[in-house]
């Protein structure tokens, strides 16, 4: 073998040497490029979950208002069949604010009322929401009956934080009670939401359903609150 063919595989073999470490070292960076990137998620990640955990922590159930206050036999509780045995009972009377802290009342003498008991996590209670406002813009809702809605069973880790907001947002048409330790639930005997109640004049149960229900119903209920005069 002559030198120049010795000396040009030993260029050679360098060469390789060389792009073989060229290799292993883009491999190498590569590879801390993916843990960086993995890492920097993880992190991301972490702080989104953490803040997330910190405003529900820091989220106050009651909205900042004191708890209702009920007098009166509690109803029971909405029958899956067969006739309800609350409609002719007198409504317990549950004293109240709105997230405002201004005095809100349910049952009682001296006005009829249509009683809406809405969760704002609750996916039927989103749906009807925006319906009740447009029952009251057509007329639905008879003279003299006062709509109040009883914003209940608070969660706010879930959607729709905080009631109140969401039920500004869709400009629910009546008065607000703040439910958030269940004192109206449990009186008024909630089964599930929503849940209407009508109470006439007397405070006495003239109608109560369990679930959504449409433009007719509520007009009909309405109306046997409102009373013969309507």
């Amino acid at each position: 073998m002559s030198t120049t063919s010795s000396k040009r595989e030993r260029q050679k073999a360098r060469r390789a040497d060389r792009l073989a470490e060229a290799r292993a070292a883009e491999k190498r960076a590569g590879v801390r490029s993916r843990m960086v990137t993995a890492i920097g998620a993880v992190v991301a990640l972490a702080v989104v979950v953490g803040v997330g955990f910190l405003l529900v922590q820091g989220s106050d159930a009651s909205l900042g208002v004191d708890a209702a206050i009920a007098e009166g036999t509690a109803l029971p509780t909405v029958p899956q069949a067969g006739g309800d045995t609350a409609i002719g009972m007198t409504a317990p009377v549950v004293a109240g604010q709105d997230p405002d802290g201004g005095a809100v009342t349910i049952g009682g003498e001296g006005t009829a009322q249509a009683v809406v008991f809405v969760a704002h996590w609750c996916p039927h209670c989103q749906e009807e929401m925006p319906l009740i406002a447009d029952w009251v813009a057509d007329g639905q809702l008879a003279d003299g009956v006062e709509l109040v809605a009883v914003s209940t069973l608070h969660d706010p880790a879930r959607p729709n934080w905080p009631p109140d907001e969401w039920l500004e947002a869709e400009a629910f048409p009546g008065e607000v009670l703040v439910d958030s330790d269940g004192t109206a639930a449990e009186a008024w005997g909630l089964s599930g939401t929503p849940m209407w109640v009508f109470t006439d004049a007397d405070g006495t149960v003239v109608a109560r359903s369990s679930g959504q229900i449409d433009a007719d119903r509520f007009a009909e209920a309405s109306a046997l609150a409102a009373g013969p005069e309507t």
